[in-house]
């Protein structure tokens, strides 16, 4: 049997004993101390001195028992926390609150580096179809340039500048409704038949 397990029984047998002793050399003392006051009136000065020096050292005895249980049981508990914490199975449950912990942070982390792969990805598409839209839009306008230069010389010169102005006009204003329109009515100004 470890040393530390033999002191605990035994001190665990004792600890009342020493309660109960101290609780009655703290009675006894106050009863002492008590005569004395009676001895003091009774005018036996001597006597009483003898008594209350007896009753002070019992409290004061009475009073360092009553700290070294104290103690003692203090230092017992902290031993028996001290134990318990670095005790197998509570280090295996710190370690495994450690890692549902670490997950939780991952699977957190998981989901922001998620969010924020999906952000810059919906922003290089964006970037990709407002490039190629400007890039469909300027050779629409180049197409609509074109087919105004065929009809330059059956178009008056009022109606050919206004819809030069607006081809420039819708393709600043990336207007691709706006273009697609003007294109068919220049095709159908150069086909007046249909």
């Amino acid at each position: 049997m470890p040393l530390g397990t033999i002191a605990h029984c035994y001190f665990a047998r004792l600890k009342p004993l020493f309660i109960r002793i101290t609780l009655l050399s703290l009675a006894f003392a106050f009863a002492l101390l008590v005569a004395a006051k009676l001895l003091f009136w009774l005018r036996l000065s001597y006597l009483a001195e003898a008594i209350t020096w007896l009753g002070l050292m019992l409290l004061f005895l009475a009073s360092v028992v009553f700290i070294i249980i104290a103690a003692f049981a203090l230092i017992r508990s902290l031993w028996q926390a001290l134990r318990g914490y670095f005790s197998a199975p509570q280090r295996h449950y710190r370690h495994l609150l450690f890692l549902q912990l670490r997950q939780n942070q991952l699977q957190q982390l998981l989901g922001f580096k998620t969010q924020q792969l999906r952000y810059f990805h919906n922003v290089a598409k964006n970037r990709l179809l407002a490039k190629d839209n400007r890039k469909q839009l300027k050779r629409l306008s180049k197409a609509i340039d074109k087919d105004l230069q065929r009809l330059k010389n059956q178009l008056p010169k009022s109606t050919f500048k206004d819809l030069k102005q607006q081809n420039k006009a819708y393709y600043r204003s990336l207007n691709s409704d706006a273009l697609l329109k003007l294109q068919q009515h220049i095709i159908l100004l150069g086909n007046p038949q249909k």
